[in-house]
């Protein structure tokens, strides 16, 4: 197939940027244009004025010609090279042409390129082309954003002026791991928070983007932000905010900004009460295994990903952890409404967040609704044993496919988990991992994942950060941290660990962090969730009472809410650690499970220095 009709590698990803670029009304130079193929495209997409250059004689008489068939006026054809390049500043340079002579024209191409132009570039190789095109960009000024690649060959994105983005509240897990991503993607990134924890402290600061000083500055905000991302944990009076209203300058939620930064993309979305950040881990471990292009946002640390958020122009999918809670102190839509999936999952509902949706009835409603932001002919994966969510999905008239999933087929020996009929022998174990491994298979097989590939892949995870991880295993005890807090998942992570290891005892220990979890007329709502448990205990730290400026529970009210009198209460963790210290885990395990720290107390130390001696 000849060069310049779409089919080449390296013409299929120029395409591919042009219909994703904002076109319409921009001043385009297209060096090597070949048949003029991209020129043309770039007028169709409304294109205001066009220069095609190619040295070529039969390229020059083809774009004529092509331009001419194509009802195309706005496109000058000339013959010749970079110095035929007239003296136009130019909105957008098109550059298929080879590495040496990219490298040779460069230099020109700044010069008749607008502030805040784009260039696109491809006729390369990733290695060593793209470094060395890069490096000569930058030496002028012009900054790489991003690049595609389709078997070896490249197209790559620069820019003559960076994007700035300030982040207020950067300090939040699913901000501060965003501000990174587009640090790395090229961007100018600040950010200002009141009080910044770790590991988001110790991150921002290793890609040089932690402020200098903590507090509000409105000082921070100036009109040449191209965007401000606003973060739930700040204020609706907070004074970045106010001036960046005042000055009318963009204001995106984090959820809003994934999606503008992703609506061209394939987006799977995996939403529910319970589970998400499994099975979002599971179908990014699976693609990863594969050496899959794709990008995503996670709730935990991964093993194998740096970063929690991947946001890139090349990736054709994203994977996102739809989160219910609100998307801003502005903004109060469920997060997962924002996102637009083409392929969704609930796995489960189970009532949370009763500060935001103070009745069941207001919970469940945002799952209907986002049943309703599924994309025409997307896909809806959900869990068939959730009776509430059935009800939901039977009754929603959605254009959508509705794919169902139980637990699989398997079965449990010797404290290892197989999938079957094949015998895949998994690290993790549960009925609720199980359902969420279920979720994740199928939402691989529309990723074009077979189930058998699947399954060798699935066979290595182990789990995401705080989701049943391993802390210490020694005599027959295994010490597990788990983020489980709401009564669904407290119930769930017990009941799996005990069937895992049935002939051993349990120790399971929860602390009440949440806001709900806090919440005295929720709190019945934990009866029997520790049944299963041989020592059931729960932790408050007296000072969240404190922070969050609530009635204290007693201990009598703890043990009568979840409907047992044997129940254990600290609300202060060196008793807590000291009770710990005093049982003999000869042949029992310890579950510990919480959303928040223990108070500070170090749970990997505790874990090796348990009594487990027969």
């Amino acid at each position: 197939m000849a060069f310049g009709t779409g089919h080449h590698q390296t013409t299929t990803m120029m395409m591919q940027y042009i219909l994703s670029a904002d076109i319409e009304g921009k001043i385009i130079l297209d060096m090597g244009c070949g048949t003029g193929i991209l020129a043309i495209l770039a007028s169709k997409r409304g294109a205001k004025m066009l220069t095609a250059i190619d040295n070529d004689d039969v390229c020059y008489e083809s774009t004529l010609e092509n331009s001419s068939l194509n009802n195309i006026s706005n496109i000058a054809a000339l013959c010749g090279g970079k110095e035929s390049i007239p003296e136009t500043s130019f909105d957008i340079i098109l550059a298929n042409i080879n590495r040496n002579i990219l490298l040779d024209q460069i230099s020109r191409y700044v010069e008749v390129l607008k502030e805040n132009g784009s260039i696109f570039f491809s006729g390369f190789y990733e290695s060593p082309d793209l470094e060395m095109i890069s490096e000569t960009c930058k030496e002028f000024g012009i900054n790489y954003v991003s690049h595609k690649k389709i078997g070896e060959w490249v197209a790559a994105h620069f820019k003559n002026k960076i994007m700035r983005i300030h982040f207020i509240a950067i300090g939040g897990s699913a901000m501060h791991n965003l501000a990174i991503a587009l640090h790395k993607k090229g961007y100018q990134v600040t950010g200002s928070d009141d009080v910044i924890f770790e590991p988001s402290s110790s991150r921002l600061d290793k890609h040089g983007i932690l402020p200098k000083s903590m507090g509000w500055n409105e000082d921070n905000i100036t009109e040449n932000l191209d965007a401000v991302i606003l973060g739930m944990h700040a204020l609706v009076d907070n004074p970045e905010l106010l001036k960046a209203q005042k000055l009318g300058l963009r204001i995106y939620s984090y959820p809003e900004y994934i999606y503008e930064q992703t609506k061209d993309k394939l987006r799977v979305v995996i939403g529910g009460s319970h589970g998400k950040t499994t099975i979002t881990s599971m179908i990014l471990h699976v693609l990863n295994y594969y050496k899959k292009d794709f990008d995503y946002l996670v709730g935990a640390q991964l093993a194998g990903f740096d970063t929690m958020v991947k946001v890139t122009d090349s990736a054709p999918i994203i994977v996102i952890e739809g989160d219910e809670y609100l998307a801003s102190p502005i903004d109060r839509r469920p997060k997962f409404h924002l996102y637009k999936a083409n392929i969704a999952v609930i796995s489960g509902i189970a009532w949370d967040h009763i500060n935001v949706f103070p009745t069941y009835q207001d919970y469940t409603r945002q799952f209907d609704l986002f049943i309703d932001t599924i994309q025409p002919d997307g896909k809806l994966i959900f869990c068939k044993k959730d009776n509430d969510l059935n009800a939901i999905v039977e009754n929603s008239n959605a254009p959508v496919e509705k794919i169902g999933y139980e637990i699989p087929d398997h079965d449990v020996r010797d404290g290892v988990t197989y999938l079957l009929p094949g015998e895949t022998a998994l690290k993790i174990f549960g009925d609720h991992n199980l359902m969420n491994l279920n979720a994740a298979r199928l939402v691989c097989q529309q990723l074009a994942i077979s189930e058998e590939e699947f399954n060798v892949a699935i066979a290595s995870f182990t789990g995401a950060a705080k989701r049943l991880e391993l802390l210490n295993s020694s005599n027959e005890t295994n010490v597990y941290k788990d983020f489980a807090h709401s009564p669904s998942k407290l119930k769930a992570t017990i009941d799996a660990v005990k069937t895992q290891f049935a002939t051993r005892k349990l120790v399971a220990c929860i602390e009440l962090h949440t806001f709900s979890s806090l919440n005295k007329d929720f709190l019945t709502q934990y009866a029997n969730t520790m049944c299963n448990a041989d020592v059931a205990i729960v932790y408050i730290d007296e000072k969240t009472f404190e922070h969050k400026k609530m009635q204290p529970f007693t201990k009598e009210q703890v043990q009568m809410a979840f409907n047992d009198d044997n129940l254990q209460f600290f609300n202060d963790f060196a008793l807590l650690e000291s009770y710990l210290q005093s049982i003999n885990f000869y042949r029992t395990n310890l579950l510990l499970m919480s959303s928040g720290n223990f108070g500070g107390l170090d749970l990997t130390k505790l874990a090796r220095e348990l009594n487990t001696v027969s």
